[in-house]
């Protein structure tokens, strides 16, 4: 029974890894198709397209420090579904349909939203640019 137990502890940890796995190469995947032409692969802003844009593209690695704390995950999602479009990003595309799909919950200081889980992803992602990575 033990060994029962042992094994399926251990394949619902490689289910989670995979997934986990599966989720960073989706969100890689993402930010390379949707991101990286203005924003560049590394964030910088300094994509192959930014010099075709009115106004410099935001630096997105450090959106944490110029929010003032932590990363604004909540901006970034919000911003890549369209929510949020401020002028400093003029014609910043919409990725809702691109990006969207099953839902998930993102705890923010106002409660839980349902965001789509791709989304949050590639927020998540977001953030490791600026943390060097």
């Amino acid at each position: 029974m033990r060994r029962m137990a042992a094994w399926t502890a251990l394949a619902a940890t490689a289910a989670l890894l995979a997934a986990c796995g599966q989720e960073e190469r989706t969100a890689r995947q993402d930010y390379a198709a949707f991101c990286a032409g203005c924003h560049g692969a590394d964030g910088s802003g300094t994509g192959p397209t930014a010099r075709d844009w009115p106004r410099p593209v935001p630096d997105l690695r450090t959106l944490a420090t110029r929010n003032g704390g932590p990363f604004p995950t909540a901006y970034v999602v919000s911003t890549l579904l369209g929510r949020d479009r401020p002028d400093a990003h003029g014609a910043m595309p919409r990725f809702w349909g691109d990006i969207g799909g099953d839902l998930t919950v993102l705890d923010t200081p106002e409660g839980g939203v349902r965001v789509p889980e791709r989304a949050l992803a590639l927020a998540r992602y977001v953030e490791r640019l600026g943390e060097g990575g």
